[in-house]
């Protein structure tokens, strides 16, 4: 049966030399304001010690498709300095049906919920699924080309 969330693409990129943070982080930020996702970054932290410094940012991406699917993206980096830069980067998505969780208050409308979406909205589900795949790869390509990794 499909459930409230549906797992959409995810990846991790590893970077470790020259790595033009700004450029990431500007190209990227302006990916979401282009494809009319409401931003929000959740975590902005710089920790510094004697080996280097240490920089993690969260960041979490909505946009509502329809008044029931909603596409969700999250991006975490992780770059350590010691000496020299090494970046992890992570990208996962998912659509998140009944946002709004008019079908999540009983337990009789939840299933309910779950046997309508597998009977009759499977398949719209699974095109809005592709779509946000889709979307998610063409930011992917944008990270992969901002750190000169292969596309």
């Amino acid at each position: 049966m499909i459930d409230k969330k549906v797992k959409g693409a995810e990846t991790i990129l590893m970077k470790e030399g020259n790595i033009n943070l700004d450029s990431l982080y500007t190209n990227m930020k302006a990916w979401f304001d282009d494809h009319n996702y409401d931003f929000n970054e959740d975590i902005h932290q710089t920790k510094a010690n004697q080996k280097g410094k240490k920089i993690k940012y969260k960041w979490g991406a909505k946009r509502k498709v329809t008044e029931y699917v909603l596409y969700v993206i999250d991006v975490e980096f992780e770059i350590k300095e010691y000496p020299e830069k090494e970046l992890e980067l992570k990208i996962s998505s998912n659509l998140e049906l009944d946002y709004e969780n008019k079908w999540q208050d009983t337990e009789v409308k939840n299933k309910v919920f779950k046997i309508f979406n597998t009977l009759f909205k499977n398949q719209e589900i699974l095109s809005y699924k592709k779509k946000l795949i889709a979307e998610v790869n063409d930011l992917i390509k944008l990270a992969k080309q901002e750190l000169n990794l292969e596309t």
